[in-house]
């Protein structure tokens, strides 16, 4: 089963990305303890209801203008390694992801050189930040002049589904980590990377496209980035496949990891 997003409108679209925005400004207001007033734990059953949801289509953003990300041969090799990874198991699919580190060379252009020590792989949850990559990206925001980290994992299937965008939670994960870490007067970008699953059931292929999140927090808006390069082993630089295929909406350009697997054996009737 493919799970898309539902067909919001601009403003259903635009308030649920203010109140995501709005907890990651003050995600204090996400905890519940003994001293939280009815209208306190209101306010967070609502907002964390929110979060719990996915609607928000990473293809329907504004682009960066003039945004382009170019991916190092490593962590291209890495993020191929992360879609294969999730892909390994076909009925107990998990994600994996890790950070990436990088520079921005020109205004809105970003190259990724080097991924995480530490991977972050969950069976069934969220993706979250354990202490030792804690601690990574400390370091990292102190002691090294990379100014660009994107947060970024797989999502495959589970529970019976694929999920073709990124689930509330992720958007608040990137707006949370561009909003409250700060290195004393040293501006770090975060950005979002997802690599979600797209099916051709034609072929003994799997196509994990992939799409870079950023959220500004000083228009506190999200924005994609999907013209994406990488280096291949001779440090040439090419783009990412793009294919044209058919959403709800007029087609769309998709771009693309590749990787040769076995189909499972519910995709076979499914078409796009």
């Amino acid at each position: 089963m493919l799970l898309f997003p539902p067909v919001l409108s601009v403003r259903e679209s635009l308030s649920i990305m203010d109140i995501i925005s709005y907890a990651a400004r003050n995600p204090e207001i996400l905890e519940i303890n003994e001293n939280s007033s009815p209208k306190d734990i209101d306010l967070s059953n609502f907002i964390n209801s929110i979060l719990l949801n996915a609607s928000i289509y990473q293809y329907g953003l504004s682009k960066i203008p003039h945004g382009k990300v170019l991916l190092s041969n490593k962590v291209y090799n890495k993020l191929c390694e992360y879609a294969s990874s999730s892909n390994d198991n076909d009925y107990d699919m998990i994600e994996f992801g890790g950070y990436l580190y990088g520079k921005e060379i020109e205004d809105n252009i970003i190259y990724f050189e080097y991924n995480s020590l530490h991977p972050v792989v969950n069976g069934r949850g969220d993706i979250g930040t354990p202490s030792e990559l804690s601690r990574e990206l400390e370091e990292i925001m102190r002691y090294t002049d990379y100014d660009c980290i994107a947060h970024i994992h797989t999502h495959p299937f589970k529970d019976n589904t694929y999920a073709l965008f990124p689930s509330n939670q992720d958007l608040y994960v990137y707006a949370y980590l561009q909003e409250q870490f700060k290195v004393g007067d040293r501006d770090v970008f975060f950005l979002g990377g997802l690599i979600t699953p797209l099916i051709q059931p034609t072929q003994d292929l799997r196509l994990n496209d992939l799409c870079f999140i950023f959220y500004d927090r000083n228009v506190r808006r999200f924005y994609k980035c999907d013209n994406i390069f990488y280096e291949d082993e001779k440090g040439e630089v090419k783009p990412l496949h793009k294919i044209i295929y058919r959403y709800t909406e007029p087609e769309t350009g998709k771009v693309l990891l590749k990787e040769r697997r076995t189909l499972l054996q519910n995709e076979n009737n499914i078409s796009i």
